[in-house]
């Protein structure tokens, strides 16, 4: 493994422990699309509309599209912006650590966290609701 690959690592592992040490940003990341697609198939039931679909099969992707764009657009849009804010991205320039590596993690660190967003919302769509995933 080169060494730029492990400092790249090494900073997204650093930027996954940051996002959860903040609970606000972990709720509303993983747990708010989960609550809601609970909430939306309780409320208005599991049963087949019209089209043949279930609340369950319309709501869990676009939900699972939800935590996604949120794991996305916070981490990278509005935690740049703050860490800028913050003072951070000019510690990152005093370190050894290229700008590039430091970027680079965040997007990795979103992408992780988006794909686990929307692994969870399918899993639960597939485990409670009989979710079925159509290609």
């Amino acid at each position: 493994m080169s060494k730029h690959l492990a400092k790249v690592l090494r900073q997204i592992r650093f930027e996954n422990r940051t996002f959860w040490r903040n609970p606000a940003a972990a709720f509303f990341t993983i747990l708010f699309p989960l609550m809601m697609l609970l909430i939306f198939a309780t409320v208005f039931g599991n049963e087949p509309t019209g089209l043949g679909v279930t609340t369950a099969q319309f709501y869990a992707p676009a939900l699972a599209v939800f935590g996604a764009v949120s794991a996305a657009y916070t981490s990278l849009a509005i935690g740049t912006a703050i860490a800028r804010d913050q003072g951070v991205l000019k510690r990152v320039r005093g370190t050894p650590l290229p700008p590039w590596a430091y970027m680079t993690a965040r997007i990795g660190s979103s992408v992780w966290l988006a794909a686990l967003s929307i692994v969870l919302m399918l899993a639960v769509g597939m485990v409670f609701y009989d979710l079925q995933i159509r290609t």
